[in-house]
């Protein structure tokens, strides 16, 4: 007899053997079946629910809830962990067993809404990420608050911002009961370090409550799930960082380019989801023109320029808060600033600071040779912005595919 002989007959000898092996009960279908008084187990109807693994806490808190505010008995049998992939995501199954259906679903159904009443999160900052076996993560986030005082734009800039996104949901109910919509989108656009991710959490803050859900890098490939999150537990705010990301044909996801699904997301919401969509992007020249120019998609586009030289004065006050001045000629740091962004601001005085303590003990004095000194180590950041800015030809009507800072006209909202 042969190897491959013996191993077959070697298999059909332990399947064999198992089927004729007696098969000891579970003490779940044990506990069920005095629970039910039913022998035939098989023949009950069993309601089946996937859920995402981030749903782990929310299930046991709804089940917490089940036993402890409806009167209902919970047992725990045993705990059993596996990781299981469909479509390479883990995640959680629930099944409901009952005597009648109607039973199962409203077990179901009061489940589901213990769930989405005291998610835990609701009004939280959530980071999306990619994990390494090709799933989804959230992460909770902690973000500084930042106070309107500290964001330098030019007169009516912010205004127009603060308008748009916490307007709408300051007059949320009196505009809903005039037929105006909630959803709305917002981009911020600018040379890099003038200030989009700052004010986007400045607006963070002025809505606590609100669910935050951002998506940035290759998160961004997480659409459908941060917008399925919001829908849940709106109101929120999507924010997409460098969303210029998603307008390339390289960003694609499982159903195909990300940039669709986006399109796709925004368009499917109800136009009474209190949901805002805010972008950021250095590239408002290579955004898609259908996500930039739909209404109903982006609203509003508000450019956030480099700072002029009465800004600049304002930002070396800001970021000088804490140090002693003695600064002369401030006209001349102005002037070598020109093109400088808020972050080459903050970072020129962190710099200077950090020469002017080297020399002396005590209370650091900032003097008009430190930040010189500090203004060399910037000038090939700065030049290297203006280069960027004034080389290029100025966008003409048809490469620019929405206004820059006026509102765009969607129709009544």
């Amino acid at each position: 007899m042969g190897p491959g002989e013996f191993g077959r007959l070697l298999h059909d000898f332990l399947e064999a053997s198992l089927e004729l092996a007696p098969q000891e009960e579970s003490e779940l279908a044990r506990r069920l079946r005095d629970h039910l008084g039913r022998e035939e187990l098989a023949t009950l109807p069993v309601l089946k629910r996937d859920l995402e693994l981030r749903d782990h806490p929310n299930l046991q808190i709804a089940l917490d809830q089940l036993r402890d505010g409806d009167g209902w008995t919970v047992e725990s049998i045993g705990v059993a962990a596996a990781y299981g992939k469909m479509m390479g995501r883990a995640g959680l199954h629930l099944e409901v067993v009952a005597l009648e259906p109607e039973h199962g679903e409203d077990l179901m159904a009061r489940v589901t809404e213990l769930m989405n009443e005291h998610n835990v999160y609701r009004g939280r900052v959530l980071a999306f990420a990619r994990t390494d076996e090709g799933g989804v993560s959230v992460q909770i986030r902690a973000l500084p608050e930042v106070e309107r005082d500290s964001i330098i734009l030019p007169d009516g800039v912010l205004e127009r911002i603060e308008r748009h996104a916490l307007g709408v949901a300051r007059h949320r109910e009196r505009l809903l009961a005039a037929g105006r919509h909630l959803k709305r989108g917002l981009l911020l656009h600018g040379p890099p370090g003038t200030g989009k991710t700052t004010t986007a959490m400045y607006l963070v803050a002025r809505m606590p409550g609100r669910t935050v859900l951002l998506l940035t890098g290759d998160a961004l490939g997480l659409i459908e799930p941060a917008c399925a999150l919001a829908r849940e537990l709106e109101p929120a705010m999507v924010v997409l960082e460098d969303v210029d990301l998603v307008a390339h044909d390289r960003m694609y996801d499982e159903s195909g380019p990300v940039l669709f699904e986006l399109l796709n997301e925004m368009d499917g919401l109800a136009s009474d989801a209190d949901v805002l969509f805010l972008l950021t992007t250095n590239r408002p020249d290579i955004l898609e023109p259908a996500l930039a120019a739909r209404p109903g998609r982006i609203d509003q586009a508000v450019e956030l320029p480099l700072p002029d030289a009465a800004d600049l004065r304002r930002l070396l006050d800001l970021y000088g808060t804490g140090l002693e001045m003695r600064v002369d000629d401030l006209d001349g740091i102005v002037d070598r600033l020109a093109g400088a962004t808020p972050a080459h601001v903050k970072e020129l005085l962190r710099k200077a600071a950090l020469i002017a303590a080297e020399e002396s003990d005590g209370a650091i004095v900032v003097e008009d040779r430190h930040l010189h000194e500090a203004l060399e180590d910037l000038a090939t950041d700065i030049a290297r912005i203006k280069q960027r800015l004034f080389a290029a030809d100025e966008p003409g009507e048809d490469d620019f595919p929405f206004p820059a800072e006026e509102e765009i006209d969607a129709g009544p909202y």
